[in-house]
């Protein structure tokens, strides 16, 4: 993957959007909460993700993305690194295919599963070793769910608003993870 391509496409997905694009709001809200997101995995791959918790100044700038292109036909954009050092790169390669997991347990309506398997999961380790694990030594996936559920409701209330169909959210093919798609059921899931 050359510098110039794009390692996030988000896309709106609506008829009027052949000849029109999404209103600025609309569009800064779901970017805000997408960068969000991306933060947020990135703060639980660090094992820092706890209530509170901030990046330091050069972990946003190593995570910020920027547009590097807009396309019509279904309002999309082309988002990349803000910086284009290729271990920044590769960092936003690793924290972004993270994102599209937690985001993908929403549009799958998987959330109660998980939580469901994980609560099994630590009544088994409890019976097992009957002491608890270290503080960050290991953070059950549900935390990066529910830390990240404002900013995900946040990005599905754009659907049904001003033509706003869906949101889709894919990665460079490069990286092999299916796109996420964000429809009103995923709203109605959501609430």
């Amino acid at each position: 993957m050359n510098k110039n391509e794009s390692l996030l496409n988000l896309r709106f997905i609506g008829d009027d959007f052949e000849t029109k694009s999404v209103s600025i709001y609309d569009l800064g809200q779901t970017l805000i909460s997408v960068q969000r997101i991306i933060n947020k995995a990135y703060l639980f791959q660090e094992h820092r993700l706890e209530a509170r918790s901030t990046l330091t100044d050069n972990e946003q700038l190593a995570l910020s993305l920027q547009i590097s292109a807009r396309y019509k036909g279904s309002d999309g954009y082309q988002l990349i690194p803000f910086i284009t050092d290729p271990a920044i790169i590769d960092l936003a390669k690793t924290v972004l295919i993270e994102s599209l997991k937690v985001l993908g347990a929403y549009t799958l309506a998987k959330i109660e599963i998980r939580r469901t398997e994980h609560k099994e999961k630590e009544v088994n380790k409890k019976e097992k070793s009957n002491s608890s694990l270290p503080r960050n030594k290991e953070i059950p996936p549900d935390i990066l769910v529910n830390a990240v559920y404002n900013d995900i409701n946040t990005l599905t209330m754009r659907i049904g608003n001003r033509s706003i169909q869906g949101i889709e959210l894919g990665l460079h093919q490069e990286l092999d993870c299916k796109p996420v798609f964000f429809t009103q059921e995923t709203k109605e899931y959501i609430k």
